[in-house]
């Protein structure tokens, strides 16, 4: 027998109703990313963080990887202060974030000489 249709939807509008940081199994690079949304216009979140990705957390460090060096740089420089108040408002202010270059595109750095 079919589950009726209000009975369906309920339990998929409890779940989208819950603030995304309140769900456990969320990973802590997915909460700083949604953060940011509200300080970054959508090209910038994109450019900048759209193949960012987290790798690892021990507790103490999280290792996201980012694809190429310079994107690495421009993060740390420009970014820094926002990713920091980011954790600190989804309580992991201790957590340092670690990015990891996988190497698409180090390559715009090398002198072709």
């Amino acid at each position: 027998m079919p589950i009726p249709k209000e009975r369906r939807t309920k339990k998929k509008t409890e779940r989208k109703n819950k603030p995304l940081a309140d769900m456990p199994d969320r990973k802590l690079w997915d909460q700083v990313l949604d953060k940011l949304r509200r300080d970054l216009i959508p090209d910038e979140l994109r450019r900048w963080f759209g193949e960012s990705t987290q790798a690892g957390d021990t507790g103490d460090q999280v290792t996201v990887w980012v694809p190429s060096e310079p994107v690495r740089r421009h993060i740390l420089t420009h970014y820094q202060d926002l990713i920091d108040r980011a954790l600190e408002e989804v309580g992991r202010q201790n957590v340092d974030i670690r990015l990891v270059s996988t190497g698409v595109g180090d390559d715009d750095d090398e002198d072709d000489s």
